[in-house]
């Protein structure tokens, strides 16, 4: 009996994991925030290029994406106003290594719910991401 109870709490516990997508075509911090957000139990997902986040977008649903605004040759702004129009009510959280006040504005024009600046460092971001995750997906 106690094997099933607690298989049927872990089955419960990963059905109500927050899915999270990050779309970041750097590498190094796709790991750094799958570290992150898999050790605050969130479910985690990324992608390098926002084509291919689109489509993840289209194919399951997520709680909550994190989108880089330097994502090469497409703006993470122009995926934004994208990922809006499709779904007004998507939870978007964007991410910058820039500190330019003039994209954190135009993030939040087009819709995003916060910003969280890069670089990551485990300590500090960690704590600020996860605060921003939650106070954003319980607005």
């Amino acid at each position: 009996m106690n094997y099933i109870v607690k298989t049927l709490i872990a089955a419960l516990t990963l059905m109500s994991l927050l899915k999270i997508l990050l779309i970041d075509d750097d590498s190094d911090v796709c790991f750094l925030t799958k570290k992150i957000l898999s050790s605050a139990n969130f479910s985690f997902f990324s992608c390098q290029n926002p084509e291919q986040g689109l489509k993840l977008i289209t194919e399951s649903s997520f709680d909550l994406i994190l989108l880089d605004i330097d994502l090469g040759e497409i703006c993470g702004i122009e995926v934004l106003k994208q990922l809006k129009i499709n779904n007004p009510n998507l939870k978007i959280i964007m991410f910058s290594g820039r500190d330019d006040e003039e994209a954190i504005r135009a993030s939040k024009s087009f819709g995003a719910d916060a910003y969280i600046p890069k670089p990551l460092d485990l300590k500090v971001s960690a704590r600020n991401m996860i605060e921003t995750i939650n106070v954003v997906l319980n607005r």
